[in-house]
């Protein structure tokens, strides 16, 4: 793998890349630091996809990853910075958007009701809605029930 297989695998991300390198220079403080966190967060999600297509093809997924984030790192703004940094700092931005739900609290059911919560049923891609009723009135004034979709 060389730097020629790395650029072609994160042709996709290009525009970030040279936003990093060159878009950042004469912002202010708060901008360049959303700057650089939307395109970290683009090209480290694009650095996955990879891997895990690297990885499902039989390669060595550790190596290819290395190698994504050392070109990452020939457009990042600063000189010296290391892949290992820009991993980390992708890492902990994952983390922090990975909201842990606060644990459900039990609601007293009266009595007679269940005190169970009730789960929809998803539906696999590529089915249709199930079909409602709904009133529909005519000219007349009179209420007729008719199927229609959602």
């Amino acid at each position: 793998m060389d730097e020629a297989a790395c650029k072609e695998e994160m042709r996709p991300v290009k525009q970030q890349l040279r936003r990093l390198k060159t878009g950042t220079d004469d912002l202010p403080r708060e901008e360049k630091l959303a700057v650089l966190k939307e395109c970290l967060s683009v090209i480290g999600r694009r650095i996955d996809i990879v891997v895990t297509d690297k990885r499902h093809a039989g390669m060595d997924a550790d190596k290819w990853r290395k190698h994504l984030w050392v070109f990452a790192t020939f457009f990042w703004p600063r000189e010296g910075v290391s892949y290992q940094k820009l991993q980390a700092i992708h890492a902990k931005m994952i983390n922090a958007s990975v909201q842990v739900a606060p644990p459900a609290r039990k609601a007293t059911a009266a009595p007679g009701t269940s005190s169970r919560k009730k789960t929809v049923k998803q539906e696999p891609h590529g089915s249709h809605p199930p079909l409602k009723r709904i009133k529909l009135t005519h000219r007349a004034g009179e209420n007729t029930d008719d199927q229609m979709e959602e």
